[in-house]
């Protein structure tokens, strides 16, 4: 992926543009112009300079209104515009409004299981976007209820945006039907990409009676005891839980045998088969490896038998001491420390193994000591706020000796990152009181539930702000890592953002100096938010440029790999808005 480190260089020229004379002025810069020789390379249009011409004119939508919008309230809508005329234009957006979906948890048929009579289940219903947000968080929505067992079913209600979604329905703990044996059992559901529109839709989501596998662990008598360890299934997309956990007893002859009741994930559209992941995790607190398998991969003998290894041992702990410290080499005490393993010795060749340990604290010389897996890790260190140090990313390889040290994190102070902000159009001046953000790349944000569980996913640091001053300048300090930096005047001021996304901050780098950020005519979007039930009053409204792998703007939603944000508004009383876009990102 490519990431820039020197950015903001532009070109600036013309605009009667007013500019702070001091921080304490009322009075912040504004876009005002009279011809269009005060706006070159734009023009002057209804007294203000904009852009006419503009890159950006695919963009992702995001429109959340108020707290007194009704049924709408404290959902996040998102839309995608495509087409958009260039230098600005009319920008409608019409919410589809909101799709209510009520629905009953109903019991499959259950004949020849003895449900306790007058008993209830408890149950967790939850859905959550099924479409890549590319970066962007997504909200889950999730209500609680109970399921009567004398009359099989309860009822829930929950408000969502249309979309598209994974509904997912988990039995709570602590039911009277934990007891029953695995053909009879209760075991999450999972039903995938389900499109959800606006308007009521009701729903049935019956809980089924499981599937039943006998799954073979293959295990050698000699090698150390698997007995208190835990199989289930989880769907690979998501990671939820798709069976009731299995726990090993006692060893047989190859291994172990154990029944695991689970359901595949249902979908509107055909699952790729096997799809799910088999994981075989250790005890709580055990220093030993979770491993996972692709169902498909598995020697399946039928639908009701399969087997997974064989395996010859596990890896053997290791005590190790690791140091966090200054680049003075001055311990750093109360620093947080977590690892997690990209890769494990003394496991077959192509095995997944996922392995880690968070929230780790310093002693007062900086160390922390714990037993872990031979292999090697992504460590990530974080000091106390008040150290003035910066949280780092670095690599430790442990050995097969038993007792080890001399792993470190050595954390320098944040980079300064600095700038110079200009009006590049008008006479102008620095728009002072401009915020100037780093924000950590969405990029970094996407990784799956397998890039995760391997260590295949980068640690993200806190966001970072400033702010522009008197004469122009800014300074923000930053951790190692991947950021989108954007300047961002004031909302009143007519201006549009400066963007450069996925700037990187190395490690040891003490100044990075991104030029001059230089403010230029915005390409004016005008509209309204209105809905099925009228115009939406002071919604805020967010809109996304789509980025490629290589963080270049994109025109092809189905080829971006991540968002950054590249303006933002409000609407007024009667839905009404202005979005001012940069013509192009830096």
């Amino acid at each position: 992926m490519r990431a820039r480190a020197l950015l903001f260089v532009l070109a600036s020229s013309g605009c009667s543009i007013p500019t702070y004379e001091t921080l304490a002025s009322d009075a912040p810069p504004a876009n005002v112009c009279t011809t269009s020789a005060e706006c070159a390379p734009g023009a002057c249009i209804a007294g203000a300079c904009q852009a006419t011409s503009g890159r950006l004119s695919t963009v992702l939508i995001e429109v959340t209104p108020p707290a007194t919008a009704g049924a709408l309230a404290g959902l996040a809508l998102v839309q995608v515009h495509t087409g958009l005329p260039a230098g600005g234009g009319a920008l409608e957006i019409d919410l589809d409004g909101v799709s209510v979906v009520t629905g009953r948890v109903a019991l499959g048929a259950r004949a020849e299981c003895a449900l306790p009579a007058g008993g209830t289940l408890p149950v967790e219903v939850t859905l959550a976007p099924s479409q890549r947000l590319l970066g962007l968080p997504a909200t889950v929505f999730t209500t609680e209820i109970t399921v009567d067992l004398t009359t099989g079913a309860g009822e829930f209600e929950v408000r969502v945006p249309p979309g598209v979604y994974d509904l997912y329905v988990e039995p709570g703990q602590g039911s009277p039907i934990d007891s029953l044996a695995a053909p009879c059992s209760f075991v999450p559901q999972l039903w995938e990409r389900q499109a959800l529109s606006a308007g009521i839709t009701d729903l049935e989501l019956t809980l089924e009676l499981p599937e039943v596998v006998t799954l073979d662990v293959l295990w050698p008598a000699s090698a150390e005891s698997l007995a208190g360890w835990t199989v289930d299934l989880i769907d690979a997309r998501t990671g939820r839980l798709l069976s009731r956990p299995a726990v090993l007893g006692a060893a047989v002859a190859e291994g172990y045998s154990v029944e695991v009741a689970y359901l595949p994930a249902r979908a509107t559209t055909t699952n790729e088969p096997g799809s799910e992941l088999v994981r075989l995790r250790p005890p709580e607190g055990a220093v030993a490896p979770t491993i996972l398998w692709e169902r498909g991969g598995l020697f399946w003998f039928d639908a009701k038998h399969a087997e997974v290894g064989p395996f010859m041992s596990l890896p053997t702990p290791v005590e190790f001491t690791a140091r966090v410290v200054s680049e003075l080499g001055e311990p750093v005490a109360g620093a947080s420390v977590s690892i997690v393993a990209t890769e494990l010795t003394g496991l077959p060749a192509g095995t997944l193994a996922a392995f880690e340990r968070s929230n780790l604290q310093t002693d007062a010389d900086g160390r922390v000591q714990l037993a872990a897996l031979p292999g090697t890790y992504r460590a990530f260190a974080t000091p106390p706020s008040e150290s003035g140090l910066a949280a780092r990313e670095v690599e430790w390889r442990l050995s097969t000796a038993p007792v080890q040290a001399g792993q470190e994190a050595r954390l320098g102070v944040p980079a300064r990152v600095i700038g110079e902000a200009a009006i590049g159009f008008g006479p102008g001046g620095p728009p002072v009181g401009a915020t100037v953000h780093a924000t950590p790349s969405a990029a970094a944000l996407n990784a799956g539930v397998l890039e995760r569980a391997v260590g295949r996913a980068s640690f993200v640091p806190q966001p970072a702000t400033s702010m522009v001053s008197v004469d122009g300048s800014f300074e923000l300090r930053a951790a190692p890592s991947a950021y989108d930096f954007s300047l961002r005047p004031d909302a009143e001021g007519g201006f549009a953002w400066v963007v450069r996304p996925n700037v990187l901050v190395l490690a040891g780098t003490a100044v990075i100096d991104l030029g001059a950020a230089t403010l230029r005519p915005p390409a004016r979007y005008a509209g309204t938010v209105a809905s099925p039930l009228g115009a939406v009053p002071s919604a805020t409204v967010r809109a996304y440029a789509f980025l490629d792998a290589e963080s270049a703007p994109t025109l092809d939603p189905a080829r971006a790999a991540s968002v950054v944000q590249v303006a933002e508004s409000r609407a007024d009383a009667e839905g009404r808005f202005d979005l001012l876009l940069p013509a192009d990102l830096d």
